[in-house]
Protein backbone atom coordinates (compact mmCIF):
# COMPACT_ATOMS: atom_id res chain seq x y z
CA UNK A 1 0.00 0.00 0.00
CA UNK A 2 2.53 2.07 1.08
CA UNK A 3 4.74 1.37 -2.35
CA UNK A 4 1.63 2.61 -4.20
CA UNK A 5 1.09 5.80 -2.70
CA UNK A 6 4.84 6.95 -2.90
CA UNK A 7 4.42 5.52 -6.78
CA UNK A 8 1.15 7.66 -7.62
CA UNK A 9 2.22 10.55 -5.13
CA UNK A 10 1.93 13.39 -7.73
CA UNK A 11 -1.85 11.63 -8.74
CA UNK A 12 -2.32 11.74 -5.24
CA UNK A 13 -1.75 15.55 -4.98
CA UNK A 14 -3.40 16.68 -7.72
CA UNK A 15 -6.37 14.61 -6.83
CA UNK A 16 -6.68 16.72 -2.96
CA UNK A 17 -5.95 19.75 -4.94
CA UNK A 18 -8.89 18.77 -7.27
CA UNK A 19 -11.63 17.78 -4.52
CA UNK A 20 -9.93 20.72 -2.12
CA UNK A 21 -10.20 23.41 -4.50
CA UNK A 22 -13.29 22.49 -5.60
CA UNK A 23 -15.05 22.10 -1.86
CA UNK A 24 -13.77 25.63 -1.92
CA UNK A 25 -16.08 27.35 -3.90
CA UNK A 26 -18.97 25.20 -3.06
CA UNK A 27 -18.69 26.27 0.77
CA UNK A 28 -17.84 30.13 -0.03
CA UNK A 29 -19.26 32.52 -2.59
CA UNK A 30 -16.45 34.29 -5.25
CA UNK A 31 -17.24 36.29 -8.43
CA UNK A 32 -15.31 38.75 -10.89
CA UNK A 33 -11.85 37.74 -11.97
CA UNK A 34 -11.32 35.46 -8.58
CA UNK A 35 -13.72 33.41 -9.85
CA UNK A 36 -12.88 33.11 -12.74
CA UNK A 37 -9.38 32.09 -11.95
CA UNK A 38 -10.29 29.23 -9.60
CA UNK A 39 -12.77 27.66 -12.17
CA UNK A 40 -10.22 27.38 -14.82
CA UNK A 41 -7.39 26.38 -12.07
CA UNK A 42 -9.76 23.28 -11.27
CA UNK A 43 -10.35 22.81 -15.19
CA UNK A 44 -6.54 22.31 -15.11
CA UNK A 45 -6.54 19.51 -12.33
CA UNK A 46 -9.24 17.98 -13.74
CA UNK A 47 -7.40 17.74 -16.52
CA UNK A 48 -4.40 16.20 -15.21
CA UNK A 49 -6.61 13.51 -13.39
CA UNK A 50 -8.38 12.16 -16.14
CA UNK A 51 -3.93 12.28 -18.00
CA UNK A 52 -3.57 10.22 -15.19
CA UNK A 53 -5.84 8.11 -14.78
CA UNK A 54 -5.71 7.27 -18.89
CA UNK A 55 -1.93 6.61 -18.34
CA UNK A 56 -2.40 3.83 -15.58
CA UNK A 57 -5.21 2.30 -17.82
CA UNK A 58 -3.89 2.53 -21.58
CA UNK A 59 -0.99 0.46 -23.17
CA UNK A 60 -0.28 3.20 -24.78
CA UNK A 61 1.22 5.29 -22.74
CA UNK A 62 3.34 7.02 -25.24
CA UNK A 63 0.97 8.16 -27.19
CA UNK A 64 -1.56 9.14 -23.96
CA UNK A 65 1.32 11.20 -22.76
CA UNK A 66 1.97 13.10 -25.48
CA UNK A 67 -1.83 13.86 -26.66
CA UNK A 68 -2.34 15.58 -22.71
CA UNK A 69 0.89 17.35 -22.89
CA UNK A 70 -0.35 19.33 -25.65
CA UNK A 71 -3.68 19.29 -24.37
CA UNK A 72 -2.51 21.05 -21.54
CA UNK A 73 -0.22 23.53 -22.43
CA UNK A 74 -2.74 24.48 -24.85
CA UNK A 75 -5.14 25.04 -21.80
CA UNK A 76 -2.11 26.50 -19.59
CA UNK A 77 -1.53 29.30 -22.58
CA UNK A 78 -5.47 30.06 -23.15
CA UNK A 79 -5.85 30.15 -19.05
CA UNK A 80 -3.10 32.82 -18.45
CA UNK A 81 -4.01 34.77 -21.64
CA UNK A 82 -7.37 35.05 -20.43
CA UNK A 83 -7.11 35.85 -16.79
CA UNK A 84 -4.30 38.67 -17.70
CA UNK A 85 -6.66 40.12 -20.21
CA UNK A 86 -9.21 40.05 -18.11
CA UNK A 87 -7.71 41.08 -15.34
CA UNK A 88 -6.57 44.30 -17.99
CA UNK A 89 -10.61 44.92 -18.62
CA UNK A 90 -10.22 43.69 -21.89
CA UNK A 91 -12.66 42.00 -23.98
CA UNK A 92 -11.08 38.40 -23.22
CA UNK A 93 -13.07 35.42 -24.49
CA UNK A 94 -12.43 36.36 -28.52
CA UNK A 95 -8.77 38.07 -28.12
CA UNK A 96 -7.60 35.26 -25.98
CA UNK A 97 -8.81 32.28 -28.15
CA UNK A 98 -7.13 33.71 -31.41
CA UNK A 99 -3.68 34.60 -29.08
CA UNK A 100 -3.82 31.08 -27.43
CA UNK A 101 -4.63 29.20 -30.65
CA UNK A 102 -1.94 31.02 -32.70
CA UNK A 103 0.75 30.08 -29.51
CA UNK A 104 -0.90 27.00 -29.06
CA UNK A 105 0.60 25.30 -32.92
CA UNK A 106 4.31 24.87 -32.29
CA UNK A 107 2.57 22.18 -29.21
CA UNK A 108 0.80 20.81 -31.91
CA UNK A 109 3.20 20.62 -34.06
CA UNK A 110 5.92 19.26 -31.77
CA UNK A 111 3.68 16.91 -30.28
CA UNK A 112 2.96 15.43 -33.76
CA UNK A 113 6.88 15.29 -34.43
CA UNK A 114 7.39 13.88 -31.50
CA UNK A 115 5.17 10.98 -32.19
CA UNK A 116 6.11 10.19 -35.57
CA UNK A 117 9.73 10.38 -34.85
CA UNK A 118 9.50 8.65 -31.78
CA UNK A 119 11.23 10.93 -29.57
CA UNK A 120 10.50 13.18 -26.84
CA UNK A 121 13.63 16.01 -28.27
CA UNK A 122 11.19 18.26 -30.10
CA UNK A 123 8.41 17.88 -26.98
CA UNK A 124 11.43 18.78 -24.41
CA UNK A 125 12.56 21.57 -26.65
CA UNK A 126 9.13 23.72 -26.76
CA UNK A 127 8.18 22.43 -23.62
CA UNK A 128 11.10 24.26 -22.71
CA UNK A 129 10.45 27.81 -24.11
CA UNK A 130 6.48 27.35 -23.40
CA UNK A 131 7.24 27.33 -19.50
CA UNK A 132 9.70 30.17 -19.67
CA UNK A 133 6.30 32.11 -21.33
CA UNK A 134 4.38 31.23 -19.27
CA UNK A 135 6.13 32.11 -16.01
CA UNK A 136 7.00 35.35 -17.32
CA UNK A 137 2.81 35.95 -17.95
CA UNK A 138 2.37 34.43 -14.26
CA UNK A 139 4.38 37.01 -13.32
CA UNK A 140 2.79 39.91 -15.15
CA UNK A 141 -0.60 38.78 -14.00
CA UNK A 142 0.46 38.70 -10.08
CA UNK A 143 1.49 41.88 -10.80
CA UNK A 144 -1.98 42.56 -11.36
CA UNK A 145 -3.55 41.10 -8.48
CA UNK A 146 -0.86 42.58 -6.46
CA UNK A 147 -1.35 46.50 -7.46
CA UNK A 148 -4.03 46.80 -9.88
CA UNK A 149 -7.19 45.09 -8.20
CA UNK A 150 -7.99 44.84 -4.65
CA UNK A 151 -5.58 41.65 -2.95
CA UNK A 152 -8.08 40.59 -0.55
CA UNK A 153 -10.99 40.01 -3.15
CA UNK A 154 -8.57 37.80 -5.12
CA UNK A 155 -6.13 36.13 -2.43
CA UNK A 156 -7.07 32.65 -4.00
CA UNK A 157 -5.57 34.12 -7.27
CA UNK A 158 -2.74 35.62 -6.08
CA UNK A 159 -1.92 31.75 -4.70
CA UNK A 160 -2.60 30.20 -8.05
CA UNK A 161 -0.42 32.70 -9.77
CA UNK A 162 2.30 32.50 -7.45
CA UNK A 163 2.30 28.68 -6.98
CA UNK A 164 2.59 29.32 -11.06
CA UNK A 165 5.58 31.10 -10.97
CA UNK A 166 7.45 28.92 -8.72
CA UNK A 167 6.22 25.33 -10.70
CA UNK A 168 7.49 27.33 -13.80
CA UNK A 169 10.43 28.21 -12.54
CA UNK A 170 11.42 24.91 -11.14
CA UNK A 171 10.47 23.44 -14.48
CA UNK A 172 12.64 25.71 -16.45
CA UNK A 173 15.35 24.38 -14.35
CA UNK A 174 14.40 20.75 -14.53
CA UNK A 175 13.84 21.69 -18.53
CA UNK A 176 16.89 23.41 -18.88
CA UNK A 177 19.09 19.90 -17.63
CA UNK A 178 17.19 17.44 -19.45
CA UNK A 179 16.83 18.94 -22.39
CA UNK A 180 18.38 16.98 -24.63
CA UNK A 181 18.07 13.73 -22.12
CA UNK A 182 15.08 13.55 -20.52
CA UNK A 183 14.96 10.75 -18.06
CA UNK A 184 18.60 12.34 -16.99
CA UNK A 185 17.35 14.33 -14.30
CA UNK A 186 13.09 12.89 -13.92
CA UNK A 187 13.42 12.89 -10.04
CA UNK A 188 14.61 16.77 -10.09
CA UNK A 189 11.24 17.19 -12.13
CA UNK A 190 9.09 15.20 -10.50
CA UNK A 191 10.25 16.70 -7.11
CA UNK A 192 9.82 20.36 -8.67
CA UNK A 193 6.02 19.51 -9.23
CA UNK A 194 5.55 17.61 -6.05
CA UNK A 195 6.36 21.37 -4.13
CA UNK A 196 4.38 23.07 -6.69
CA UNK A 197 1.09 20.54 -5.69
CA UNK A 198 2.28 21.06 -1.84
CA UNK A 199 1.84 24.72 -1.96
CA UNK A 200 -1.21 25.03 -3.74
CA UNK A 201 -2.60 22.29 -1.96
CA UNK A 202 -1.55 24.11 1.53
CA UNK A 203 -2.20 27.38 -0.16
CA UNK A 204 -6.08 26.41 -0.60
CA UNK A 205 -6.32 24.96 3.20
CA UNK A 206 -5.33 28.75 3.95
CA UNK A 207 -7.41 30.77 1.99
CA UNK A 208 -10.14 28.54 2.87
CA UNK A 209 -9.66 29.33 6.86
CA UNK A 210 -8.80 33.15 5.96
CA UNK A 211 -12.63 32.95 4.28
CA UNK A 212 -14.20 31.36 7.08
CA UNK A 213 -13.13 34.11 9.62
CA UNK A 214 -14.30 36.73 7.69
CA UNK A 215 -17.60 35.04 6.53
Amino acid sequence: MLELILRNNLSILRLLNLIFWILLVKKIKFSGTNLFVIKSFIVLFVIFTFWNLMMILSDKKGAIYLFFWAVTSMYEIYFIISTLLKLSNQDYSFLSLIISGLLSLPIAFAAILAFKTKSYRPVNNVDFYCIIFLAVLSAVNLRFILTKVSFVKNIESFFIFSGFIMYFGLHILATNTTIFDFLKNWDFVQNATMISLIYWLGSVLLAWKIRSKHM
